[in-house]
Parts: structure tokens; sequence; C-alpha cells
């Protein structure tokens, strides 16, 4: 990746980018046990979270959406992390390939589940699991969704369901392509 965009620092931030990097550094991600670091040792936002003080009005906005589709959701965690994996894996969003990986550790999916959605090979006998991977990969995809896979996955997921499910494979098809336009890519750390 090369260095279209550097995070700024904390001491950097207007009122409204302070407000923003606060909601981000101290809301819903920022609590309990992390399975990657929201910031570097020199305060500088990770990932997307960076790219969102670029305009906080937007930032704000997609900031707020992702914490409700992490923290608010219907989906289970695993089924949240497998249509996220799935769009990492589609997008080969670095970033998003690297944190979730370790937030999908952190919710059971086995390495070998994870190694199957990195390479879109996932198989579970998990019917519901198993439609978040396929139908995201169909939306991504852009093809038309057929009746029959609409109520394929309509039945396993319910109106509500599918909509989050809708919702999560755009927010981070969003998330990938701004971090492949602004070419920020995983942090240097383990």
């Amino acid at each position: 990746m090369g260095t279209r965009f550097t995070s700024p620092l904390p001491d950097q931030l207007d009122p409204q980018q302070r407000e923003l990097y606060e909601a981000i550094a101290g809301g819903p991600r920022a609590q309990g046990a992390q399975a990657f670091p929201l910031a570097g040792g020199d305060g500088r936002l990770n990932g997307p979270f960076g790219l969102m003080l670029l305009n906080p009005t937007l930032g704000a906005l997609l900031q707020r959406l992702g914490s409700g589709l992490r923290f608010e959701g219907s989906l289970s965690p695993r089924e949240r992390e497998v249509a996220i994996l799935t769009v990492g894996a589609q997008t080969q969003s670095q970033f998003e390939v690297w944190a979730h990986r370790r937030v999908a550790e952190t919710v059971g999916l086995s390495s070998d589940e994870i190694d199957g959605l990195l390479i879109g090979r996932f198989v579970t006998q998990n019917a519901r699991e198993q439609i978040c991977h396929d139908f995201t990969r169909h939306v991504l995809a852009g093809d038309h969704v057929s009746d029959s896979e609409f109520q394929t996955a309509h039945a396993l997921l319910g109106d509500a369901g599918l909509f989050e499910l809708t919702t999560v494979a755009g927010y981070y098809f969003t998330l990938a392509a701004l971090l492949r336009v602004f070419e920020v890519g995983r942090p240097a750390m383990p």
C-alpha cells in the first residue's frame, strides 16, 4: 500500500474531529477486550477510523452505522463475522481481513473456517452462517438476486436479518473502497 493518507495525531484534530475521535476511541468499540487496536501507540486511529476524520459529519454517520451493526444487530457474532470476512476476502481489503480475522477468532470461528472464508470456499453445517457467506458473495458480485435465492435467505434470516446482512455487506464494501482509494492497509504491528 502507498502513502496517500496518514491518520492525524490526536493533537492535530479540530473540535469536530476530536468529538468523532472520542466516539470511536471511547465508544463501544473500545470497551472490553480488544481483538485489534483502534489506534497506534501514538494515538493515530487505524484503518477506516482515521479516514472517517477526513469528513467528521459523514465519518460520524459511518461510525454509528458500523457500531450499530456490530453491537446492536440481530445477526449472531459468528454470522456477522462470516459476512465481514467474506467482504474482506472478495475486496482484498488488507485491513478488514487482518482486523476481522482477529474478531472472528474471538467469536469462535476456527482457523479452518476463517481460511475457507478467505479463499471463498466456506462450508458449514450451520445454514444461517452458510447463507451469510453465500448471499454476501452474491450481493458483492452485483448479480440480480433471484426469487429462489431471496426466498432461501429470507426463510433463514427473516426480513430484519436479511436487511441487516445486506447492510453489513454494503457497509464493509464501502469501508474496503475507502481503504483502497486512500491506500490504507493493515497497521505495522503483529
